[in-house]
């Protein structure tokens, strides 16, 4: 199967980290105010960053040779620093009384991070997919159905390049988006909207 550069692009461009990050502006966007910001960068920090750091280091030191982990016991680490991370945050949120959306957000991270690191250990879940999909999901609920199928687009757009890399089946594709749209589905009802 000839591959071409932009499957590569696009699996870098929609890396679990780098869509953390409008997941969090959105969040913060929607709750608004100064505060928000703060607060979700805090989270983008912890759940986010942290693990991608610890990824760079794995990488720098010769731990692992690729950065997006294809060999399933090299991601457990990583994952185990994204729940930290959200555990932390919740905790952070419900001490400074954070606004809902925020404190969904990382309700649904847990839920979401805690799920395909139990997938994991079995089976090569996609990352890329669940986070795409949370993204998209988010964006419909807080800014409507456009936004959202825009977004649902790229998601199907991000499964596609996963495959034609072969880094992950069809179904492995599917049961990432899943998760995804069910961390934020789960984490929103009756919370927000």
């Amino acid at each position: 199967m000839r591959r071409w550069w932009w499957e590569g692009l696009i699996s870098d461009v929609y890396s679990p980290p780098v869509v953390a990050l409008p997941i969090d502006a959105l969040a913060a966007w929607l709750a608004g105010g100064e505060r928000a910001w703060w607060l979700a960068g805090i989270h983008y920090i912890l759940g986010a960053l942290v693990p991608l750091l610890y990824i760079v280091w794995l990488y720098r030191t010769r731990r692992i040779d690729d950065l997006h982990l294809p060999n399933r016991q090299d991601r457990i680490g990583p994952f185990v620093l994204s729940v930290v991370g959200a555990v932390a945050s919740l905790v952070l949120f419900v001490w400074v009384d954070a606004p809902p959306i925020l404190f969904a957000i990382a309700a649904g991270g847990l839920f979401q991070n805690a799920t395909l690191m139990a997938i994991t250990t079995r089976w090569q879940i996609s990352v890329h997919t669940a986070s795409a999909a949370a993204l998209a999901v988010l964006a419909a609920l807080g800014i409507g159905a456009l936004p959202g199928a825009l977004l649902a687009v790229l998601l199907v757009l991000v499964g596609w390049a996963r495959v034609r890399l072969g880094r992950h089946t069809r179904s492995q594709v599917v049961a990432g988006a899943l998760v995804g749209v069910g961390a934020v589905l789960g984490a929103t009802y009756g919370m927000l909207w």
